[in-house]
């Protein structure tokens, strides 16, 4: 059975604006200004078509009831003495109002074409249906809670090591907040920094088989961690880093950078 067939993974509500709805729906459950101004006018037109068809629709009962009042005064003269010019020009009247009630018939169908048109783009706009997401459980978002095995293969080394990355060599602090109020430890984000830095995954292939949740918090998280290490340690990459970490062999290191791109393209 398709997911789709299952009551349970479908959602179906009115769409709002942006400002009402969280990011995480915004593409599925949100209206841009633009789309608000373009339901707004099919709103209108619906009107505007409607208000039409209730006046063309008064004037086809004036026709209708004009054909049965004819059609009586026909009944009531055939056969009498003198009435023969009468009914021909009453029955000559009977095929004009018949024909110009077929002509509104159609406009009006015409109409009510368009409106429904419209009703269609209004209801598209007004009511989203999307399927449920559902997410694996979160997993992996301690080092220890990562068996050796993986371990070893997604970062080339063991427990230890990358406490010891984590806590002296990155300083990495307990927790980080994002600006909407959501919390990592800063230990999830460490993992899923170096995870995606070291695979080059997308986060959506993370979430499914390594860390579980939500691909866009793994984003989220990894985004947070790189502008920590940028912030924190800007200094070792700046001004002069290099003379920092190479003190006694500056000139050396810029000859052999220098020597290097020269013999390329150039």
């Amino acid at each position: 059975m398709s997911l789709w067939n299952n009551a349970q993974d479908i959602q179906i509500g009115l769409r709002s604006t942006r400002r009402s709805i969280s990011y995480e729906n915004r593409g599925s459950s949100s209206l841009t200004p633009v789309q608000i101004m373009e339901r707004e006018g099919y709103t209108a037109w619906i009107y505007y078509i409607f208000d039409h068809v209730l006046d063309h629709q008064q004037v086809m009962v004036y026709f209708q009831s004009t054909y049965e009042r004819l059609h009586l005064f026909i009944h009531d003269h055939v056969g009498r003495v003198g009435s023969g010019r009468l009914v021909e020009e009453a029955r000559e009247m009977m095929t004009s109002v018949e024909a110009s009630y077929e002509e509104l018939k159609i406009t009006v169908n015409c109409y009510m074409g368009l409106a429904e048109i419209a009703f269609l783009y209004v209801e598209d706009l007004s009511v989203f249906i999307r399927r449920r997401v559902r997410f694996t459980e979160r997993r992996n978002r301690t080092i220890d809670e990562i068996p050796i095995g993986d371990c070893y293969n997604w970062f080339g080394q063991n427990q230890s090591n990358l406490h010891l990355l984590a806590l002296h060599l990155l300083r990495v602090p307990l927790t980080f907040r994002t600006a909407t109020g959501v919390v990592f430890t800063g230990e999830e984000c460490f993992l899923i920094y170096l995870y995606h830095v070291i695979k080059g995954s997308p986060f959506t292939e993370m979430a499914r088989f390594v860390f579980g949740g939500d691909p866009r918090r793994l984003s989220e998280a990894n985004s947070l961690f790189i502008e920590y290490v940028y912030n924190k340690f800007y200094h070792k990459i700046s001004g002069n880093s290099l003379q920092q970490w190479l003190p006694s062999c500056l000139r050396l290191c810029r000859r052999l950078i220098y020597d290097d791109v020269m013999r390329g393209a150039i």
